[in-house]
């Protein structure tokens, strides 16, 4: 069978491991139904894989993230464990800002939070330290690929010139 030269096979695996997975994924943050058959996504590089065989964003809204293609098509889902995650990447996002004195932009992202269902003011009363003081979210699943020496992280495969993780080089190996 020959794919289309805009999807993967790994994409295809990828879709087809996270249906037979989507029973054991939790969607409880989910306010309303979330459509039926849909992949839900469990970490950071299964969504950054999607995005390079489709162009397509994640967005906050029903109470949790949902991944569209350009013309609103949703394409997956996160699941709660993601979600976790997403809320602890904007909440970084929202103390970098804080501590740049870019106040504004901090309550317009929790304002596009709490649009989407979000409780923001929770996820800021429960950041942790390394949150509050600009610390970057790794995805737990997706650091295995990285050692940590309590300094910074180092790519196994020594990809990185200078053995820094910055946010350049998290957000092009894991974006969202």
């Amino acid at each position: 069978m020959r794919l289309p030269s805009h999807v993967s096979w790994f994409h295809v695996f990828s879709i087809i491991l996270n249906i037979h997975l989507a029973t054991s994924l939790t969607t409880t943050r989910y306010i309303s139904s979330i459509p039926k058959n849909i992949t839900i996504a469990n970490t950071k590089s299964e969504i950054a894989q999607m995005q390079l065989d489709i162009p397509s964003s994640v967005f906050a809204e029903n109470g949790g993230y949902y991944m569209k293609a350009e013309g609103g098509e949703v394409l997956a889902i996160a699941s709660d464990r993601l979600c976790s995650i997403l809320d602890d990447s904007h909440m970084s996002l929202y103390f970098h800002l804080k501590l740049d004195s870019e106040y504004e932009e901090a309550e317009e992202l929790l304002g596009i939070l709490r649009k989407n269902g979000i409780d923001a003011d929770k996820l800021v009363r429960e950041a942790n330290d390394d949150i509050r003081h600009g610390g970057c979210v790794v995805d737990p699943e997706d650091a295995k690929d990285y050692e940590y020496d309590g300094d910074y992280y180092e790519e196994e495969d020594d990809d990185v010139e200078d053995g820094y993780l910055m946010e350049e080089e998290a957000t092009e190996k894991h974006e969202l």
